[in-house]
C-alpha cells in the first residue's frame, strides 16, 4: 500500500469515497512486475515451435506483445486516471474531456483487436500454414483512420488544457500526477507521456507489417492479405503522420497569434502554416506604438482596388512598447516566416496580460491566459514582394525586401482586363486580395522598402545555420509566389481577350 501526500488527502477527504486512491482495477490490464518476458510469452510460444516460421512466429509474438502493451497504456488512461480524475472532481469534467479525448474510441477499437489477435494466435486456433494476421487490419482499417484522426484532431486543446490545469488548478492535481507518475499501477509513467503513445503506436504499424510480410512464405495464404494490410496501414499512417503534422503547424500559428497583441484572425488560416521565426532589428524607423491602460482592439479594411490594410490603436498612451533597436532608430523584431506571407512583429519592452484584451480565450476549448511577447507590426505578402536582397559583403549583414506599388498591381491588373478593366458581364477581375499591411497605426504608408539586420547582436555558428536558413526558404518562396502571380496575370489576360472576342461575335450578329 503506497502512503501519499496528507495535504492532498486533507484538502479533498470530504469529497472522497473509502480508499479512493486504490487504482486495483488496473490490476487487470498490467501483468506482475515479478514475472519474466517469458513468462508473459509462455502462453504463446508455440507460434515460434516450427524451426521453417519460426522467424514469421518471432514477429507474430512481437506484435502481440507489442498490442497487450499498448492496449494496458490505454487501460491505464481510461480505467485508472480519468476514473479517478472524475472521481475526485480535482479538476472540471469538461478539463476532463479535453485532456482525455478520443482515449475511449482506441480503447474500444483496440480491445476489439487485441481479442481477434489473441484469438488468432491462441494454441487452439493457431495453424502454422494456415492461421491469418493481415485480416484483422483490414477489418479495422476505416475503423483504425477514424479513431486515430479524431485523437490527433483532439491532441492540441488536450495538451494545452493539460498545461493550463496543472498551472492554475492548485497543488491538488499537481500532486496526483506526481504520484501517477511514481504508481506501479501507472507503470509509473507521467500523463502526458502516455498521451503521445497512440501517435508512435500509429505509425509502429507499417514496421511491424513490413517484416511479418517479408517472413511469410510466398505460397503462404496470409501473403496476400498482409501486402494489402501493408498498403492500407502505411496509407494510413501517412494521413496520420500528415495530420499530426498540421496539427502542430496549426498550433504553432494559434500560439503565435495568442503572444501578439493585435494579431490579425486572418493569419489563422487552414492553407497556411508557419516554417521559421528568427529575429532581425528592422532599421526602417516606426511611430513608436504606445501602451495604454485599455489597448483598443485592432480594426482592419481591405479594398481591392487600393490594397491597403490599415491597423488602430489608442494614441492616449504614456508608454512606447516598441523594444529599442540598440540606439539605432529601429525595432527588435521577430520575424515569422509563413508559407505565403512575412509577419513583422516588434518585440514588447514589458510583456502586457493577455487575458486583459483576449478574455482569457482566443482560439478554442482549453486556451489558457498568457502575457503578450511582441505586437504586431505588418504583413507582407509575398505575392507583392518584388525582391529580396542580401548583402552581407559591406560589413553589414542586411536583408532588403522591396515590394510592389500597389498603383502599379492595379495598372497590371487592368491592363490584363482591357483598357476598360471590364469583363463582359460588367463585372472587374483581379487578383487575390493581399493580405499586405499598407498604413501605419496612424493612417500613414509603410515604406514599400523594408531593411532587416542580422548582426546587431552576435550570432553562433548554430545561429548563422539558422539565419541562412531563413533568409533562403523566404527567398524561395516569393519567387514560388512570384510565378503563381505571373500565371494569374496571364489567365487573367486569356479570359479578357476571350470576353472581348465574344463581345464583338455578339456585335457582328446583331
Amino acid at each position: 500500500m503506497l502512503v501519499f501526500a496528507p495535504v492532498l488527502i486533507d484538502a479533498i477527504s470530504a469529497s472522497l469515497t473509502d480508499d479512493p486512491w486504490d487504482m486495483s482495477p488496473v490490476a487487470n490490464y498490467i501483468p506482475n512486475p515479478s514475472q519474466s518476458s517469458r513468462e508473459i510469452y509462455d502462453p504463446y510460444s508455440h507460434l515460434t515451435s516450427d524451426p521453417s516460421l519460426i522467424t514469421r512466429g518471432y514477429v507474430v509474438q512481437e506484435i502481440l506483445a507489442t498490442e497487450q502493451t499498448y492496449f494496458q497504456e490505454l487501460g491505464i488512461l481510461k480505467n485508472v486516471i480519468k476514473k479517478k480524475l472524475i472521481e475526485l472532481k480535482i479538476i472540471s469534467q469538461s478539463s476532463i474531456n479535453v485532456i482525455f479525448s478520443g482515449i475511449d474510441h482506441l480503447y474500444d477499437l483496440h480491445s476489439t483487436i487485441l481479442y481477434e489477435f489473441e484469438e488468432a494466435c491462441s494454441l487452439d486456433t493457431w495453424q502454422r500454414t494456415m492461421s491469418m494476421i493481415g485480416d484483422i487490419f483490414l477489418t479495422h482499417a476505416s475503423e483504425f483512420e477514424t479513431a486515430y484522426v479524431l485523437y490527433i484532431d483532439g491532441k492540441h486543446n488536450a495538451d494545452i488544457t493539460l498545461k493550463r490545469e496543472i498551472a492554475s488548478s492548485g497543488k491538488n492535481f499537481r500532486v496526483f500526477l506526481d504520484i501517477c507518475s511514481k504508481s506501479r499501477e501507472t507503470k509509473k509513467t507521467d500523463l502526458a507521456e502516455l498521451l503521445l503513445r497512440p501517435m508512435s503506436r500509429a505509425t509502429r504499424y507499417p514496421i511491424l507489417l513490413r517484416e511479418l510480410e517479408k517472413q511469410t512464405p510466398v505460397d503462404h495464404p496470409d501473403k496476400i492479405p498482409l501486402s494489402q494490410a501493408l498498403k492500407t496501414m502505411t496509407e494510413i499512417a501517412t494521413k496520420v503522420d500528415n495530420r499530426m503534422h498540421s496539427s502542430q503547424q496549426a498550433a504553432l500559428l494559434f500560439q503565435t497569434r495568442r503572444e501578439t497583441h493585435e494579431c490579425p484572425q486572418e493569419l489563422i488560416n487552414g492553407d497556411r502554416t508557419l516554417l521559421a521565426d528568427f529575429d532581425a532589428f528592422l532599421e526602417n524607423p516606426l511611430p513608436p506604438l504606445q501602451q495604454t491602460s485599455s489597448l483598443t482592439s485592432r480594426t482592419s479594411a481591405v479594398t481591392s482596388s487600393t490594397l491597403t490594410r490599415s491597423a488602430t490603436v489608442s494614441t492616449t498612451a504614456t508608454t512606447p512598447i516598441y523594444a529599442s533597436g540598440g540606439g539605432t532608430g529601429g525595432f527588435r523584431c521577430r520575424l515569422f516566416l509563413c508559407s505565403d506571407l512575412l509577419m513583422v512583429t516588434a518585440y514588447i519592452r514589458v510583456p502586457a496580460p493577455a487575458s486583459k484584451f483576449f478574455g482569457g480565450n482566443t482560439s478554442g476549448v482549453g486556451v489558457a491566459a498568457s502575457t503578450f511577447k511582441y505586437q504586431f507590426v505588418r504583413f507582407i505578402d509575398f505575392r507583392d514582394v518584388e525582391d529580396v536582397s542580401r548583402d552581407s559583403e559591406t560589413g553589414a549583414d542586411t536583408l532588403r525586401i522591396r515590394m510592389m506599388d500597389p498603383s502599379s498591381v492595379n495598372s497590371e491588373v487592368a491592363a490584363s482586363n482591357g483598357d476598360s478593366g471590364e469583363s463582359a458581364n460588367g463585372g472587374q477581375q483581379q487578383l487575390k486580395i493581399s493580405l499586405s499591411t499598407r498604413l501605419d497605426s496612424r493612417g500613414q504608408l509603410l515604406p514599400l522598402t523594408i531593411d532587416l539586420r542580422f548582426d546587431m547582436a552576435p550570432l553562433s555558428n548554430r545561429q548563422k545555420k539558422l539565419r541562412d536558413e531563413f533568409v533562403t526558404l523566404l527567398q524561395n518562396k516569393v519567387r514560388e509566389k512570384q510565378v503563381q502571380r505571373h500565371e494569374e496575370l496571364k489567365k487573367l489576360k486569356a479570359d479578357s481577350g476571350d470576353n472581348e472576342s465574344q463581345e464583338q461575335q455578339k456585335k457582328r450578329q446583331e
